[in-house]
């Protein structure tokens, strides 16, 4: 480290610093992550195939989760609330759903079958209430329709190679052709405005990064050529300065 500068030494031991903190949040966060192992839920959207490993799980979480990778709408009693513990291991998606709302009453309604491909109805929606009721008064969404259309949005240009093959955006297509005209328009024109206004914030984001860089840039050659012209000019301070950073380098790392 003898041929840099007084800056550049600078620079760098602050970087070590920073990376050593760093690497201690991302060893707090691995062992956090190794705590939650065992809990998964996972979807195929491809063979519409679920993976639920949970224990001690709410029952909400879980199925905030299937729905939103599966594109199944889910409304929920706040009374059927509860832990879940369960294993289900690539099951068919309803068969899984079924298996884990045991015990409920659970509704499930399905979208128009595709007659040019003979494929049968599927599954869209489901409804859950306490055992032994009927009345839907009290369900609430786990998703609301517009903050979906919003979140589906975003996400559809990475999946539109794979649009015909992947089941939960031809469920949320569906679910989409059932709702009334107006509504449905009204959902997918907020939902493209807000897209267009989280573009716009990311761009400007994107822009206000490259100006601060920019400036770190021209910060960092300016104090470079100050650093030149102190050696230059007075040897014997620069070479204190040199000395001084030499020692807190070693009061950091000793």
């Amino acid at each position: 480290m003898t041929d840099l500068t007084f800056y550049q030494r600078f620079t760098l031991v602050a970087f070590m610093c920073t990376f050593l903190v760093g690497l201690l949040m991302l060893s707090v966060m691995d062992a956090n992550a190794q705590g939650l192992q065992s809990q998964q839920v996972s979807y195929d959207a491809g063979n519409d195939r679920l993976t639920v490993q949970v224990e001690q799980v709410s029952l909400k979480a879980v199925l905030s989760r299937i729905a939103l990778l599966s594109g199944i709408e889910v409304l929920m009693d706040p009374r059927v609330e509860r832990q879940v513990s369960t294993v289900i291991e690539g099951q068919a998606l309803e068969y899984g759903i079924k298996r884990l709302v045991r015990g409920l009453n659970s509704v499930f309604l399905y979208g128009e079958p595709d007659t040019t491909k003979g494929t049968k109805p599927m599954l869209v929606s489901l409804r859950l209430l306490p055992q032994g009721e009927v009345d839907g008064s009290m369900l609430e969404p786990l998703m609301l329709l517009e903050g979906e259309a919003l979140l589906r949005m975003m996400t559809k240009r990475a999946q539109a190679n794979s649009a015909k093959e992947n089941l939960a955006v031809q469920r949320w297509d569906q679910r989409l052709k059932q709702l009334p005209s107006e509504y449905r328009e009204r959902i997918i024109r907020v939902a493209k405005k807000q897209r267009q206004q989280l573009e716009l914030r990311r761009k400007m984001h994107n822009e206000r990064q490259e100006r601060s860089a920019l400036r770190h840039v021209k910060l960092l050659a300016e104090k470079e050529r100050s650093e030149e012209i102190l050696r230059l000019a007075d040897p014997e301070r620069y070479e204190l300065r040199r000395q001084r950073l030499s020692e807190i380098e070693q009061a950091m790392f000793n």
